[in-house]
Formats: structure tokens, C-alpha cells, sequence
């Protein structure tokens, strides 16, 4: 077993693009946006967030508050802009957020105007999303799969960026003897495609994820310990759910596996994330992720499933 620590945990980074709306099915049109924070703008303006990601089929939720943009700015911003956030500190920042703005309304907070913006990432893959097609006798589980892959990317007025497939673990080598038909929802008929092989499926930053439900996403392991952020000491909720709080760190995302080692021993071992909440001002102390996760009967150790992404899930590895 293999595990990364978080690095050096000083100097916080952060960076937030706005991107305009592309028109629906041009993506040579999409722009590089206007980026606010301090590891590719000259404008560190004060920005803060909270963000939840799980491992269910559903969207994931970003809220950001940025102070005291322009009114030429402030007017700029509206539905359907893409929002991509990078958080974390100087050695180890990354996206922690990719998705759609969905409302935007302002507040006056004494001296400050701030700007609210509140996204998700997948709702409208996951909300309008159909798929109607018949698949021939001797289709595959995974030419299924990303026939709804291609269905959920599918452009609408305020989706302009399809869905994709990311990484995926577990891919069955199935074949449907009688062929199959899909009709319905995108994400209904995912749902019972994964279910039938035991796998979760979640949408991470526009991509679509399959893992097992006893396996993690085949990365390696994030070390979580006083000495890589842990703040406090995990806690048990029910049965083997433990839930912990640490520095702020864009290598917890669901499905990751996190090794624990706190002062407190029981609790120390191999977990799988479920699900997290990242929370920061970058003008005030708070700055966080919390998981909750699960343990994994062997670890994680012992795993020996193939990872498939992108382009290869349509070979069907297992």
C-alpha cells in the first residue's frame, strides 16, 4: 500500500474563473474566463466558499461569495456561467469545483457589496437528461454506459459543457444476450445498470465515476495525520463510519481511499470517502475539509480491479 501525504501545508493558494455561457454545442467558442485569487490573477479579492460533493448519483453543490466586484462586473455574471475553483495551499492546490452557476443575487454587508454565486456540478446532466435507444443482442455493459455518458452531455440552454467519462473501476465484461433498451432518465437507468454489479456511480467536476461499493477509486492512499492537517481527531457516527476534519486538501474527493493515523488508535486505518464539505474565507481562518467515510474490509489494500477512464470504458475492462 502506497500513500501521499499532503505536502507542505503553508501559503494559501486560490483561484476562481468565471466563464461566460458558450452557445449550446459550440465548445470552440468556450473562453478562458476572468480568474479572481492569487495564483493566476492580479486580483486576490476576497472569495468565500462552501462546497459538497458525495458519491451518490446526484449534484454536487458549490456556494461562493466574492467581495466588492465592479458593477460592470457584477452585472457580467449570470445563469449558466461555468465556475471553476482551485483551493488549497501553495505546494498542494487543485479544482476543488467545476460547475454551472445556477442563481446569483448580492448582499450589502456594511462597507462590502458580495456577490453570491450558487452552482452545482451535474444537476442538469442528472435533472434533464433521456436516453431512448435499443441495443442489439451482444452489447456490452460498457458501450452502454457510455451511450448515457453521450446522452447526459447532450447540450441545453444552461448545460453548455456535456458530461464525460472519468475514472471508473470494476467496468464488467458483461454481455447482454437479448440486447438491452434504455429508456428513461439518464440517471435512472445508470443506476440500475451500476446496481446490478454492486457499483456507485457520482459525478465529480462534469465527469462521470463508477466504483465498486466495496472498493475505492484506485488512487493512492492520502495520508491524514497531525502532520498533514488533520485538525482534532476523527469521530465514529454509525457502524463504520467515521467522519474527520482536516486542513484544506483537493486530494479528498469521494471514492478516494485516506489512510488515518490520529492520536486517537481506534480509529486509526484505511478509509473510503463518501462524501465531503469543504468550507474557507480566504480573509479569515476557516479553511477545511470535512469526510465522512467508511472502512474498507481489507483496507484497500488487496484491491486488484482495472481502472478504465475516458476513452477505454467502451473496451470493457474488468
Amino acid at each position: 500500500m502506497t500513500t501521499t501525504s499532503n505536502g507542505k501545508l503553508f501559503g494559501r493558494a486560490y483561484s476562481l474563473t468565471i466563464i461566460p455561457p458558450s452557445v449550446p454545442g459550440d465548445y470552440s467558442k468556450l473562453n478562458k474566463g476572468t480568474a479572481y485569487g492569487n495564483t493566476n490573477s492580479k486580483a486576490p479579492i476576497r472569495i468565500g466558499f462552501d462546497i459538497n460533493q458525495n458519491n451518490k448519483p446526484k449534484e454536487n453543490k458549490g456556494k461562493f461569495e466574492l467581495y466588492n466586484l465592479s458593477l460592470a462586473t457584477r452585472q457580467s455574471i449570470g445563469r449558466g456561467a461555468q465556475i471553476v475553483f482551485d483551493a488549497g495551499y501553495q505546494a498542494t492546490h487543485g479544482v476543488v469545483f467545476s460547475g454551472l452557476v445556477k442563481q446569483v443575487h448580492f448582499e450589502r454587508r456594511g462597507p462590502d457589496i458580495v456577490t453570491i454565486l450558487e452552482a452545482d456540478d451535474g444537476g442538469s446532466n442528472i435533472i434533464c437528461s433521456h436516453i431512448d435507444q435499443h441495443f442489439p443482442r451482444g452489447s456490452t455493459w460498457a458501450t452502454i454506459v457510455q451511450a448515457i455518458a453521450t446522452a447526459m452531455g447532450t447540450p441545453y440552454p444552461y448545460n453548455p459543457v456535456p458530461a464525460s467519462i472519468g475514472g471508473c473501476i470494476g467496468v464488467p465484461s458483461f454481455v447482454f444476450p437479448r440486447g438491452f433498451v434504455a429508456h428513461g432518465k439518464c440517471s435512472t437507468v445508470l443506476t440500475t445498470l451500476c446496481r446490478k454489479f454492486g457499483l456507485d456511480w457520482f459525478i465529480l467536476n462534469g465527469a462521470i465515476n463508477i466504483v465498486p461499493q466495496t472498493m475505492h477509486n484506485g488512487d493512492t492512499a492520502v495520508l491524514i495525520s497531525s502532520k498533514t492537517g488533520m485538525i482534532g481527531v476523527p469521530s465514529r457516527s454509525t457502524g463504520s463510519m467515521i467522519k474527520f476534519t482536516s486542513l484544506l486538501n483537493p486530494k479528498l474527493v469521494p471514492a478516494r481511499l485516506v489512510q488515518l493515523v490520529s492520536v486517537d488508535k481506534t480509529l486509526n486505518g484505511y478509509y473510503k470517502v463518501l462524501g465531503i464539505k469543504v468550507e474557507g474565507d480566504t480573509h479569515d481562518s476557516k479553511w477545511q475539509t470535512e469526510c465522512e467515510c467508511i472502512a474498507l474490509a481489507s483496507g484497500g489494500a488487496k484491491q486488484t480491479a482495472k481502472v478504465a477512464t475516458g476513452g477505454n470504458i467502451a473496451s470493457g475492462e474488468s
